[in-house]
Protein backbone atom coordinates (compact mmCIF):
# COMPACT_ATOMS: atom_id res chain seq x y z
CA UNK A 1 0.00 0.00 0.00
CA UNK A 2 1.41 3.38 -1.00
CA UNK A 3 2.45 5.67 1.81
CA UNK A 4 2.72 8.78 -0.37
CA UNK A 5 1.51 11.91 1.37
CA UNK A 6 0.70 13.81 -1.86
CA UNK A 7 -3.08 13.55 -1.60
CA UNK A 8 -4.09 16.73 -3.38
CA UNK A 9 -3.32 17.16 -7.05
CA UNK A 10 -2.38 20.37 -8.80
CA UNK A 11 -5.07 21.83 -11.01
CA UNK A 12 -4.25 22.97 -14.56
CA UNK A 13 -1.84 25.90 -14.52
CA UNK A 14 -3.77 27.76 -17.19
CA UNK A 15 -7.29 28.99 -17.34
CA UNK A 16 -9.49 31.24 -15.23
CA UNK A 17 -9.42 29.08 -12.08
CA UNK A 18 -5.75 28.07 -12.08
CA UNK A 19 -4.87 30.52 -9.27
CA UNK A 20 -7.26 28.74 -6.89
CA UNK A 21 -5.23 25.50 -6.86
CA UNK A 22 -1.90 24.59 -5.36
CA UNK A 23 -0.15 21.34 -4.47
CA UNK A 24 -0.27 20.55 -0.77
CA UNK A 25 0.90 17.55 1.22
CA UNK A 26 -0.85 15.69 4.01
CA UNK A 27 0.81 15.63 7.43
CA UNK A 28 0.13 11.87 7.72
CA UNK A 29 0.22 8.89 5.36
CA UNK A 30 -2.85 6.96 4.28
CA UNK A 31 -1.91 3.91 6.43
CA UNK A 32 -1.75 6.28 9.40
CA UNK A 33 -5.20 7.61 8.55
CA UNK A 34 -6.48 4.03 8.45
CA UNK A 35 -5.14 3.44 11.96
CA UNK A 36 -6.76 6.61 13.29
CA UNK A 37 -10.07 5.53 11.72
CA UNK A 38 -9.76 2.02 13.17
CA UNK A 39 -9.14 3.42 16.66
CA UNK A 40 -12.14 5.73 16.34
CA UNK A 41 -14.39 2.91 15.10
CA UNK A 42 -13.34 0.49 17.84
CA UNK A 43 -13.95 3.08 20.56
CA UNK A 44 -17.30 4.21 19.21
CA UNK A 45 -18.66 0.77 18.25
CA UNK A 46 -16.91 -2.10 20.06
CA UNK A 47 -16.35 -5.05 17.76
CA UNK A 48 -17.49 -8.62 18.25
CA UNK A 49 -13.96 -9.82 19.07
CA UNK A 50 -12.30 -9.07 22.39
CA UNK A 51 -8.97 -9.44 20.58
CA UNK A 52 -9.46 -6.06 18.90
CA UNK A 53 -8.12 -3.57 21.42
CA UNK A 54 -7.37 0.08 20.74
CA UNK A 55 -4.68 0.09 23.44
CA UNK A 56 -2.65 -2.42 21.43
CA UNK A 57 -3.04 -0.58 18.12
CA UNK A 58 -1.64 2.60 19.67
CA UNK A 59 1.65 0.78 20.12
CA UNK A 60 1.96 -0.62 16.60
CA UNK A 61 3.80 1.38 13.95
CA UNK A 62 1.95 2.16 10.69
CA UNK A 63 4.60 0.17 8.79
CA UNK A 64 2.97 -2.89 10.37
CA UNK A 65 -0.47 -1.95 9.11
CA UNK A 66 -1.60 -5.48 8.26
CA UNK A 67 -0.61 -6.73 11.70
CA UNK A 68 -2.57 -3.89 13.26
CA UNK A 69 -5.70 -4.86 11.36
CA UNK A 70 -5.37 -8.65 11.83
CA UNK A 71 -7.51 -8.88 15.01
CA UNK A 72 -10.19 -6.70 13.44
CA UNK A 73 -10.23 -8.57 10.13
CA UNK A 74 -10.36 -12.02 11.71
CA UNK A 75 -13.87 -13.41 11.14
CA UNK A 76 -14.99 -9.95 10.04
CA UNK A 77 -18.74 -9.68 9.51
CA UNK A 78 -20.58 -7.47 7.03
CA UNK A 79 -21.84 -5.09 9.71
CA UNK A 80 -18.34 -4.25 10.98
CA UNK A 81 -16.98 -4.00 7.43
CA UNK A 82 -19.64 -1.50 6.45
CA UNK A 83 -19.32 0.35 9.75
CA UNK A 84 -15.57 0.78 9.36
CA UNK A 85 -15.87 2.03 5.78
CA UNK A 86 -18.43 4.60 6.89
CA UNK A 87 -16.18 5.62 9.78
CA UNK A 88 -13.20 5.93 7.43
CA UNK A 89 -15.19 8.15 5.09
CA UNK A 90 -16.26 10.40 7.95
CA UNK A 91 -12.73 10.52 9.39
CA UNK A 92 -11.26 11.43 6.00
CA UNK A 93 -13.91 14.12 5.49
CA UNK A 94 -13.20 15.71 8.88
CA UNK A 95 -9.47 15.44 8.26
CA UNK A 96 -9.75 17.26 4.94
CA UNK A 97 -12.06 19.85 6.45
CA UNK A 98 -10.13 20.80 9.58
CA UNK A 99 -6.53 19.54 9.55
CA UNK A 100 -3.73 21.67 8.11
CA UNK A 101 -1.78 20.65 5.02
CA UNK A 102 1.86 21.35 4.22
CA UNK A 103 2.95 23.45 1.23
CA UNK A 104 6.17 21.78 0.02
CA UNK A 105 7.47 24.69 -2.08
CA UNK A 106 6.85 27.37 0.56
CA UNK A 107 9.49 28.75 2.90
CA UNK A 108 10.18 26.24 5.68
CA UNK A 109 7.14 24.16 4.62
CA UNK A 110 4.51 26.58 5.85
CA UNK A 111 0.99 25.35 6.32
CA UNK A 112 -2.38 26.02 4.78
CA UNK A 113 -5.86 25.32 6.08
CA UNK A 114 -9.05 24.36 4.30
CA UNK A 115 -11.49 27.20 3.77
CA UNK A 116 -14.98 26.40 2.51
CA UNK A 117 -15.94 28.76 -0.35
CA UNK A 118 -18.34 31.40 0.92
CA UNK A 119 -19.76 32.71 -2.35
CA UNK A 120 -22.52 30.88 -4.17
CA UNK A 121 -20.70 30.95 -7.50
CA UNK A 122 -17.65 29.31 -5.87
CA UNK A 123 -19.52 26.34 -4.41
CA UNK A 124 -18.07 23.31 -6.16
CA UNK A 125 -17.04 19.80 -5.25
CA UNK A 126 -13.77 20.87 -3.65
CA UNK A 127 -12.44 22.47 -0.50
CA UNK A 128 -10.33 25.54 -1.17
CA UNK A 129 -7.23 26.15 0.89
CA UNK A 130 -5.25 29.24 1.76
CA UNK A 131 -2.24 30.25 3.79
CA UNK A 132 -3.23 31.08 7.37
CA UNK A 133 -3.35 34.79 8.00
CA UNK A 134 -2.97 35.70 4.34
CA UNK A 135 -5.43 36.40 1.53
CA UNK A 136 -8.05 37.43 4.01
CA UNK A 137 -8.03 34.16 5.95
CA UNK A 138 -10.29 34.52 9.02
CA UNK A 139 -8.37 34.80 12.29
CA UNK A 140 -10.08 31.68 13.65
CA UNK A 141 -8.55 29.52 10.93
CA UNK A 142 -5.13 31.04 11.60
CA UNK A 143 -5.39 30.15 15.30
CA UNK A 144 -6.43 26.61 14.42
CA UNK A 145 -3.41 26.15 12.15
CA UNK A 146 -0.95 27.77 14.55
CA UNK A 147 -2.03 25.44 17.36
CA UNK A 148 -1.92 22.41 15.06
CA UNK A 149 1.60 23.49 14.08
CA UNK A 150 2.65 23.34 17.74
CA UNK A 151 1.42 19.75 17.93
CA UNK A 152 2.78 18.69 14.55
CA UNK A 153 6.24 20.20 15.06
CA UNK A 154 6.77 18.75 18.54
CA UNK A 155 4.97 15.39 18.42
CA UNK A 156 5.86 11.96 17.09
CA UNK A 157 5.37 12.16 13.34
CA UNK A 158 4.51 8.49 13.02
CA UNK A 159 1.15 8.75 14.79
CA UNK A 160 0.41 12.36 15.76
CA UNK A 161 -1.46 11.24 18.86
CA UNK A 162 -3.48 14.45 19.14
CA UNK A 163 -5.20 13.61 15.85
CA UNK A 164 -7.05 10.52 17.13
CA UNK A 165 -9.17 12.19 19.84
CA UNK A 166 -9.45 15.33 17.69
CA UNK A 167 -10.86 13.48 14.68
CA UNK A 168 -12.87 11.14 16.89
CA UNK A 169 -14.70 14.08 18.42
CA UNK A 170 -15.24 15.75 15.04
CA UNK A 171 -16.68 12.52 13.63
CA UNK A 172 -19.70 12.97 15.87
CA UNK A 173 -20.72 15.65 13.35
CA UNK A 174 -22.04 18.12 15.91
CA UNK A 175 -19.21 20.68 15.56
CA UNK A 176 -19.16 22.89 12.48
CA UNK A 177 -17.92 26.31 13.61
CA UNK A 178 -14.18 27.05 13.45
CA UNK A 179 -14.33 28.58 16.92
CA UNK A 180 -15.71 25.34 18.35
CA UNK A 181 -13.09 23.30 16.51
CA UNK A 182 -10.27 25.49 17.84
CA UNK A 183 -11.67 25.24 21.36
CA UNK A 184 -11.78 21.45 21.01
CA UNK A 185 -8.16 21.32 19.88
CA UNK A 186 -7.12 23.65 22.72
CA UNK A 187 -8.72 21.30 25.27
CA UNK A 188 -7.05 18.21 23.76
CA UNK A 189 -3.69 19.95 23.47
CA UNK A 190 -3.76 21.20 27.06
CA UNK A 191 -4.60 17.74 28.36
CA UNK A 192 -1.95 15.99 26.27
CA UNK A 193 0.64 18.56 27.34
CA UNK A 194 0.11 17.36 30.91
CA UNK A 195 0.23 13.66 30.05
CA UNK A 196 3.00 11.33 31.16
CA UNK A 197 2.30 8.97 28.26
CA UNK A 198 1.02 10.54 25.02
CA UNK A 199 -0.15 7.22 23.59
CA UNK A 200 -2.17 6.21 26.64
CA UNK A 201 -3.56 9.70 27.14
CA UNK A 202 -4.64 9.82 23.50
CA UNK A 203 -6.67 6.65 23.99
CA UNK A 204 -8.12 8.00 27.25
CA UNK A 205 -9.26 11.17 25.50
CA UNK A 206 -10.69 9.21 22.58
CA UNK A 207 -12.61 6.72 24.72
CA UNK A 208 -13.52 9.19 27.47
CA UNK A 209 -13.09 6.46 30.07
CA UNK A 210 -10.43 7.82 32.46
CA UNK A 211 -7.48 10.18 32.49
CA UNK A 212 -4.92 8.38 34.64
CA UNK A 213 -1.99 9.66 32.52
CA UNK A 214 -2.94 13.35 32.70
CA UNK A 215 -1.51 15.40 35.55
CA UNK A 216 -2.64 18.75 36.91
CA UNK A 217 -1.34 21.66 34.82
CA UNK A 218 -0.08 23.38 37.98
CA UNK A 219 2.23 20.44 38.73
CA UNK A 220 3.49 20.10 35.16
CA UNK A 221 4.22 23.80 34.64
CA UNK A 222 5.94 24.14 38.02
CA UNK A 223 8.17 21.16 37.21
CA UNK A 224 8.95 22.47 33.72
CA UNK A 225 10.01 25.86 35.07
CA UNK A 226 12.49 24.18 37.42
CA UNK A 227 14.18 22.26 34.63
CA UNK A 228 17.35 23.31 32.85
CA UNK A 229 18.76 22.89 29.37
CA UNK A 230 18.63 20.39 27.73
CA UNK A 231 15.86 18.79 29.82
CA UNK A 232 13.10 21.19 28.76
CA UNK A 233 10.84 19.76 26.05
CA UNK A 234 10.73 21.70 22.78
CA UNK A 235 6.96 21.53 23.10
CA UNK A 236 6.90 24.19 25.83
CA UNK A 237 8.86 26.67 23.74
CA UNK A 238 6.46 26.20 20.83
CA UNK A 239 3.44 26.31 23.12
CA UNK A 240 4.66 29.61 24.58
CA UNK A 241 5.07 30.97 21.04
CA UNK A 242 1.42 30.12 20.39
CA UNK A 243 0.32 31.71 23.67
CA UNK A 244 2.21 34.93 22.89
CA UNK A 245 0.85 34.93 19.33
CA UNK A 246 -2.69 34.27 20.54
CA UNK A 247 -2.52 37.04 23.13
CA UNK A 248 -1.35 39.54 20.51
CA UNK A 249 -3.94 38.38 17.97
CA UNK A 250 -6.78 38.74 20.44
CA UNK A 251 -5.49 42.12 21.61
CA UNK A 252 -4.66 44.54 22.85
CA UNK A 253 -1.59 44.43 20.62
CA UNK A 254 1.56 44.43 22.82
CA UNK A 255 4.11 47.21 22.54
CA UNK A 256 7.03 44.79 22.23
CA UNK A 257 5.90 43.63 18.77
CA UNK A 258 6.00 45.32 15.36
CA UNK A 259 2.79 44.69 13.44
CA UNK A 260 4.36 43.93 10.05
CA UNK A 261 6.82 41.43 11.53
CA UNK A 262 4.09 39.89 13.63
CA UNK A 263 1.84 39.49 10.58
CA UNK A 264 4.56 37.48 8.84
CA UNK A 265 5.22 35.26 11.86
CA UNK A 266 4.31 31.56 11.67
CA UNK A 267 4.95 28.65 14.03
CA UNK A 268 7.21 26.31 12.07
CA UNK A 269 9.55 23.44 12.80
CA UNK A 270 12.53 24.50 14.95
CA UNK A 271 14.94 22.26 16.80
CA UNK A 272 17.79 24.39 18.12
CA UNK A 273 17.75 25.85 21.63
CA UNK A 274 19.47 29.24 21.87
CA UNK A 275 20.92 30.67 25.07
CA UNK A 276 19.97 34.35 25.04
CA UNK A 277 22.84 35.24 27.35
CA UNK A 278 25.56 32.98 25.83
CA UNK A 279 26.96 29.96 27.62
CA UNK A 280 30.52 31.15 27.19
CA UNK A 281 31.53 32.47 30.65
CA UNK A 282 33.41 35.35 29.01
CA UNK A 283 30.14 36.95 27.95
CA UNK A 284 27.73 35.73 30.63
CA UNK A 285 28.12 38.58 33.14
CA UNK A 286 28.78 36.03 35.92
CA UNK A 287 25.33 34.46 35.62
CA UNK A 288 24.75 31.36 37.74
CA UNK A 289 24.59 28.21 35.59
CA UNK A 290 21.10 27.23 36.85
CA UNK A 291 19.76 30.57 35.64
CA UNK A 292 21.83 30.55 32.46
CA UNK A 293 20.38 27.13 31.52
CA UNK A 294 16.85 27.88 32.74
CA UNK A 295 13.69 28.57 30.76
CA UNK A 296 14.06 32.35 31.07
CA UNK A 297 17.34 32.36 29.14
CA UNK A 298 16.35 29.96 26.38
CA UNK A 299 14.51 30.23 23.06
CA UNK A 300 13.79 27.75 20.27
CA UNK A 301 15.07 28.79 16.84
CA UNK A 302 16.37 27.27 13.60
CA UNK A 303 19.92 25.84 13.55
CA UNK A 304 20.98 28.43 10.97
CA UNK A 305 19.80 31.24 13.22
CA UNK A 306 21.57 29.63 16.18
CA UNK A 307 24.88 29.56 14.31
CA UNK A 308 24.39 33.19 13.28
CA UNK A 309 23.97 34.29 16.89
CA UNK A 310 26.77 31.96 18.00
CA UNK A 311 28.45 33.23 21.19
CA UNK A 312 27.74 36.91 20.59
CA UNK A 313 26.88 39.07 23.57
CA UNK A 314 23.20 39.75 24.14
CA UNK A 315 23.38 43.36 22.86
CA UNK A 316 24.74 42.16 19.50
CA UNK A 317 22.06 39.45 19.31
CA UNK A 318 19.40 42.07 19.97
CA UNK A 319 20.61 44.28 17.12
CA UNK A 320 20.76 41.32 14.71
CA UNK A 321 17.30 40.20 15.78
CA UNK A 322 15.73 43.62 15.26
CA UNK A 323 17.22 43.96 11.77
CA UNK A 324 15.44 40.86 10.48
CA UNK A 325 12.24 41.30 8.40
CA UNK A 326 10.28 38.85 10.57
CA UNK A 327 10.55 37.36 14.03
CA UNK A 328 12.62 34.26 14.80
CA UNK A 329 10.79 33.94 18.09
CA UNK A 330 8.15 35.95 19.93
CA UNK A 331 9.86 34.99 23.18
CA UNK A 332 13.05 36.61 21.94
CA UNK A 333 11.10 39.68 20.82
CA UNK A 334 9.72 40.04 24.34
CA UNK A 335 13.13 39.62 25.98
CA UNK A 336 14.93 42.06 23.68
CA UNK A 337 12.21 44.66 24.15
CA UNK A 338 12.56 44.37 27.92
CA UNK A 339 16.28 45.18 27.80
CA UNK A 340 16.09 47.67 24.90
CA UNK A 341 17.24 50.75 26.84
CA UNK A 342 19.67 49.12 29.26
CA UNK A 343 23.46 49.33 28.94
CA UNK A 344 25.27 46.02 28.68
CA UNK A 345 26.93 46.48 32.06
CA UNK A 346 23.52 46.52 33.78
CA UNK A 347 22.27 43.28 32.20
CA UNK A 348 22.34 40.00 34.05
CA UNK A 349 20.47 37.50 36.21
CA UNK A 350 17.69 39.91 37.21
CA UNK A 351 16.65 40.33 33.55
CA UNK A 352 16.51 36.57 32.98
CA UNK A 353 14.50 36.02 36.16
CA UNK A 354 12.08 38.81 35.24
CA UNK A 355 11.59 37.38 31.76
CA UNK A 356 11.12 33.86 33.12
CA UNK A 357 8.47 35.07 35.58
CA UNK A 358 6.59 36.95 32.85
CA UNK A 359 6.61 33.95 30.50
CA UNK A 360 5.44 31.67 33.31
CA UNK A 361 2.61 34.09 34.03
CA UNK A 362 1.41 33.94 30.41
CA UNK A 363 1.48 30.12 30.42
CA UNK A 364 -0.39 29.85 33.73
CA UNK A 365 -2.94 32.38 32.56
CA UNK A 366 -3.55 30.40 29.34
CA UNK A 367 -4.10 27.20 31.33
CA UNK A 368 -6.55 28.97 33.64
CA UNK A 369 -4.38 28.55 36.74
CA UNK A 370 -4.44 32.31 37.36
CA UNK A 371 -6.96 34.91 36.22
Amino acid sequence: MSQAKQWLVLAPTTGQEAHNYRAVRSIITFPELLLHALLIYICEKPCKSDATKAEDILRIHPDRLNESFDPFLKDLNAQDAQGFIECLWTTRHQFDQWVMKRIPDADNNLYCVPITPEHEEDKKSKISRTMPGRDGTPVGYTALTQLQSVRYCTGEHAMQYWLTPFLGRLCKNDIEDVGQVTKLLKTIDNQLSCAQDQKKASFDLLSGTHYSEIQEAEIVITDMMKRQYPRISHYWFQKLEYILWNNAERGPFPTYLEKDKFKAYRITSKNSVEHIFPQNPTFSNDIHKDILDGFGNLALINPSENSTYSNRIIIEKKEMFLEKPKYDSLKLAHMFFTIRNKPYSDLGEKDIIQHKNEMEYFIRQYYGIIA
